[in-house]
């Protein structure tokens, strides 16, 4: 992945060189001062230099790598200016936002011990911030003294040139670590091989869906006891395709992914997508009503996903729900950029209510569960429908629980404690005049306006339905052994 020159730098690692900070290789200077040691003047200059005392532990981070859609940003540990390899990191472990505080993260991978590579779309105009999260108990007494566990790369530094300097650190750091422990050849392993999260450590404790395969951005959700469910991983967008307008996937030449280029992959029957979801493997499926309804009453019992910022009061964002466009989006790179108008490109700026984004209790943010189009949830109403039935659209809550489906299926219970409905922007729901047989919808679409909402139903639909404004979400189960 990496263009790497170290030829000239293994011969500095011999026992009669001195080894150099890591720090003065980040920097691209030469911590031992001038290389050029013929005479005795020189060396008394470069002890005349004022040493930099190097304490204690730092996230250190640097521009890496460019490709046509993507940069590279190489991180690690230093610690008393060594580099710090005790503890594994994750993604789940870095925090990376641009000065807005939206999550940029699309890819990680760990390059060698103790180095790891984030993966950034290109079309970055800001300031990216990288702290480490949730990582003292971690660390422990490792840890000498965490004086800094936060880096800024500058919009500028991004945009620069790739330093020389910065891409050989990137591969032989680790090589001075070990050459400086003495316990092994440092030239003996093959530090160039790529090592991607797999599927099968997802299963772990130091999992991040942000890692999940295939590549993807997807979210971590708390698991919710009343809902029988425990922590899984989702998409953050709906499922998409290779193809730029989703009209055009196919389950016989594409496969599901998560990201936010590209509209939505419509024009597909529930039992399709649920054959798309399982194609990527056998912990994945379409998502199921209690995994929607454990992200939707984590969503709504966070005061920022209002828009009086207190739980209860004002409305929900319910999406890209106005006719304006009139058609399904696709996302945006940038969290900030959650509304459109007009056109699908992103704005800044719009009603609180069409906002395409809500943030969960741990800080992940989710596109498009309202709003957009809908989606199929891996439900079937073998029983009776909750009642009133009819062709018509209803408040949730004046809906009455049937056998197969409570109203508690629908809405969460501080939702009907305190008499929710659409004008908190929750959604509607819509039965049918079919008293059983039906598949659900969820969340609504691009221009059902007051209907849609993170709550909202629909029980008209056999599984053989195919529509443009009817798309999936799929779910990898954290459950179990890999």
């Amino acid at each position: 992945m990496f263009v790497v020159f170290l030829s000239c730098f293994l011969v500095l690692c011999s026992s009669d060189v001195e080894l150099r900070s890591l720090s003065s290789y980040v920097t691209g200077q030469n911590s031992s001062g001038d290389t050029d040691d013929d005479t005795d003047e020189e060396e008394d200059d470069i002890i005349a230099i004022p040493p930099t005392d190097i304490t204690g532990t730092y996230l250190v981070c640097q521009p890496g790598q460019k490709e046509e859609d993507k940069i590279f940003i190489s991180c690690y540990l230093e610690q008393q200016g060594e580099l710090f390899t005790e503890v594994p990191l994750s993604a789940k472990h870095f925090s990376v936002k641009n000065d807005n505080g939206g999550d940029l993260m699309q890819g990680f991978s760990q390059i060698s011990e103790g180095i790891y590579s984030i993966e950034l779309s290109s079309n970055i105009k800001s300031n990216i911030n990288i702290s480490l999260i949730n990582i003292e108990s971690l660390l422990g007494e490792q840890v000498q003294q965490a004086d800094s566990y936060r880096t800024v790369i500058t919009e500028e530094e991004m945009l620069g040139e790739v330093n020389q300097t910065d891409l050989v650190f990137q591969k032989s750091s680790d090589l001075i670590k070990k050459a400086e422990n003495s316990s092994q050849d440092p030239s003996s392993e093959n530090l160039g091989e790529d090592k991607t999260i797999s599927e099968d450590s997802l299963a772990q404790s130091e999992v991040d869906c942000r890692t999940i395969l295939p590549s993807g951005s997807w979210v971590l959700v708390p698991g919710d006891s009343f809902y029988n469910t425990t922590d899984f991983c989702v998409m953050k967008y709906e499922a998409k395709c290779s193809e730029q307008d989703g009209q055009f996937c196919s389950i016989l030449e594409h496969l599901p992914f998560s990201n936010y280029e590209n509209t939505p992959w419509v024009n597909i029957n529930r039992d399709d997508a649920k054959s798309a979801c399982k194609s990527l493997g056998d912990k994945y499926h379409l998502i199921t009503n209690n995994e929607w309804m454990t992200i939707g009453k984590n969503i709504v019992n966070l005061a920022l996903n209002w828009s009086s910022n207190i739980i209860g009061t004002g409305e929900l964002a319910r999406g890209h729900s106005d006719s304006d466009p009139f058609q399904a989006c696709y996302a945006s790179s940038s969290e900030e950029n959650a509304y459109v108008d007009g056109t699908c490109e992103g704005s800044s700026l719009g009603p609180f209510n069409q906002r395409r984004t809500h943030i969960l209790s741990n800080g992940e943010t989710i596109w498009d569960l309202s709003g957009n189009v809908w989606e199929w949830i891996d439900f079937f109403d073998d029983f009776s429908k909750p009642s009133p039935l009819g062709n018509n659209w209803f408040e949730i809550s004046s809906v009455t629980s049937s056998i197969g489906l409570s109203l508690s299926d629908l809405i969460p219970e501080s939702a009907i404690t305190n008499s929710w409905n659409s004008l908190h922007s929750i959604g509607q729901y819509y039965p049918g005049s079919e008293q059983n047989g039906r598949t659900m919808l969820r969340g609504g679409d691009w221009f059902h306006e007051a209907y849609a909402g993170l709550f909202a139903a629909r029980l008209d639909s056999p599984p053989i339905t195919s529509l443009t404004d009817l798309g999936f979400r799929c779910v990898f189960d954290l459950s179990g052994s890999p």
